[in-house]
């Protein structure tokens, strides 16, 4: 049997003159039917089932990430809250005094997570502080975020080590974990507003998305406004700003636009 042979009057995809085994866009029949649509004509194009399947689950899988980024805004403020009590720990040297015993009893005291006994009080701290990582992962994750996009491999490392319960209760490994945390908020916020100016108006004004707001806490132990400008204005001296700060807190901040 004979190929059937295109019709020019009403195919959208014709063989291509250079590939028969190719298809491409009728230009001719395009043309006239945008020629049409000004008059009021409605015109109908019908997709190809491929392309057609293609783009709903394109759009369901756009969606899904959609909503992640979000959940991941919408939850910024309360591990920021958490980031700030966890920095506060550090303000009273005491607490990390004596053996690695007594230090999670001291954690456990500030943090209001005391069990029955000294055993179950050292398991609730050790339970909060590997929630803490876990939940700081599970945000870079639902934002899009990770390594190049305010994360090192190193950074994503240390808190797979928090979530696992695998770090030292030492004042640096809470100050770390708190920084990541707090950073973890902030960009959770910006990467989902910046994605929300893109989003269609049927699902940001139709659903109310669009007049919320995520607040974070100011954060506790930060960099102060003085640091902020004269990095600003002074880019050479991340070095310094990271040393006093924290690793990768000058490129963060820049990028933050603070």
């Amino acid at each position: 049997q004979p190929p059937r042979q295109p019709n020019m009057a009403t195919d959208l995809l014709i063989p291509d003159p250079n590939n028969p085994n190719k298809l491409i866009p009728n230009a001719a029949l395009i043309g006239v039917k945008k020629e049409l649509r000004p008059l009021g004509t409605t015109v109908n194009v019908k997709l190809p089932a491929i392309e057609g399947e293609y783009g709903k689950t394109f759009a369901k899988n756009t969606a899904e990430e959609d909503i992640k980024m979000l959940s991941a805004a919408r939850n910024a403020p309360k591990v920021a809250a958490t980031a700030n009590r966890v920095t506060e720990l550090l303000n009273k040297p005491d607490i990390f005094v004596g053996p690695a015993a007594t230090v999670k009893l001291n954690v456990a005291r500030a943090l209001s997570v005391l069990g029955a006994d000294e055993t179950e009080s050292m398991r609730n701290t050790e339970k909060l502080i590997a929630a803490a990582g876990q939940g700081t992962l599970d945000a870079i994750k639902d934002a899009g975020l990770g390594t190049g996009q305010g994360f090192t491999a190193k950074d994503l490392e240390f808190l797979t080590n928090v979530a696992g319960g695998k770090i030292d209760f030492t004042a640096e490994n809470l100050r770390t974990m708190s920084r990541l945390q707090y950073r973890a908020a902030e960009l959770s916020v910006k990467k989902f507003t910046t994605r929300r100016s893109n989003m269609p108006e049927s699902a940001t004004k139709g659903t109310g998305i669009d007049k919320e707001t995520y607040d974070l806490p100011a954060r506790t132990g930060g960099p102060t406004p003085e640091a902020i400008a004269y990095l600003k204005a002074n880019p050479k001296t991340t070095a310094a700003f990271d040393q006093r700060y924290g690793d990768g807190e000058a490129a963060h901040t820049l990028r933050m636009g603070k």
